[in-house]
């Protein structure tokens, strides 16, 4: 829902290498999710969403002494973010894949995950089971309180979750299924049961792709 922000960005970057072709000052910094100032530190569900999907948060020690070292250099637009690529890579498979960030990726990339492992050799019952309290599991993290206080709870709009902490919900279960959960389906899973059918049917999926 921000493509508006990533244009206004990408002209800005645009902007930057304009002016210094023309012999103008100018230069664009793309800072990560800075944990002390601005719109992600003064909110926790934002500071929540990005550090599951693998942004780390920049002190603002850290982004002074940066920034300092930034404009000495002469490249007229840059990236400034700390990431946690084994987390990225697992919430964006296109990272794994891009010949720019595949090796940073690959650095942080476990094959042996024990619970993805242990979740394929998983049937039935057992399967639905684990997936099903895989979800809960997940959701309590969001949410910040036990997976029992969530027990009673029968669809996401009764536990809590909201537009911003369910796509946090989102990436944890891919994060834990090591399976990239497709938007479209994840969408249309509003209670519980059903978010859990969706990871069963994944897992399902992806061991029939490498049988």
């Amino acid at each position: 829902g921000q493509s508006n922000y990533a244009a206004a960005n990408s002209f800005l970057d645009a902007l930057a290498k304009w002016q210094r072709k023309r012999g103008i000052p100018g230069q664009c910094i793309n800072w990560g999710a800075l944990d002390e100032s601005g719109h992600v530190a003064r909110s926790q569900k934002m500071q929540s969403y990005l550090s599951s999907a693998g942004w780390v948060g920049i002190d603002n020690e850290t982004a002074l002494a940066t920034l300092a070292k930034v404009l000495d250099c002469d490249v007229p637009a840059l990236a400034v973010p700390s990431v946690d690529w084994k987390r990225l890579a697992a919430t964006h498979p296109i990272v794994a894949r891009s010949s720019r960030t595949a090796g940073l990726a690959a650095g942080g990339q476990d094959d042996n995950d024990p619970l993805s492992r242990g979740l394929m050799a998983l049937h039935g019952d057992e399967l639905e089971a684990a997936v099903a309290q895989l979800v809960r599991n997940e959701a309590a993290k969001v949410l910040r309180m036990s997976a029992e206080d969530l027990a009673s709870a029968e669809t996401l709009g009764e536990a809590g979750i909201d537009s911003l902490s369910a796509f946090e919900l989102r990436l944890r279960i891919e994060q834990q299924l090591r399976l990239e959960v497709p938007l479209a389906r994840y969408a249309r899973a509003s209670r519980f049961d059903d978010l859990a059918a969706l990871s069963r049917a994944l897992v399902e999926e992806a061991r029939a792709r490498h049988a």
